[in-house]
């Protein structure tokens, strides 16, 4: 008698791609960050606001969620949560940039 096959698992490599990219995208969003708070300081009084600084916490934020669906073992969380944590990685790196503007 041989032992049936064991059951595939939807692989966590999907999410892991797409966290990775996040976090290149969240480089680029720093940079674009950056670069209009230096522009608003130039133009303006010299001085971020606080919705700046929420968003500069923001992509913190989102660089810690992407490297924990990046890294974490497959066994720690099951991909529906993985593809989660990814959304507010990607919510967190696109929310950034427009509250720098809305600061300006």
């Amino acid at each position: 008698m041989s032992a049936a096959p064991p059951a595939s698992a939807p692989s966590a490599a999907p999410a892991r791609l797409m966290a990775g990219l996040g976090v290149l995208f969240l480089f680029g969003s720093l940079v674009l960050c950056a670069a209009i708070s230096l522009t608003n300081a130039y133009e303006g009084d010299g001085a971020a606001g606080p919705i700046a600084s929420a968003a500069y916490w923001g992509l913190l934020i989102g660089g810690i969620a992407g490297a924990i669906a990046l890294i974490s073992p497959v066994g720690t969380m099951t991909n529906a949560v993985r593809g989660w944590i990814v959304a507010v990685q990607y919510a967190l790196v696109c929310a950034a940039p427009v509250l720098v503007v809305i600061d300006g």
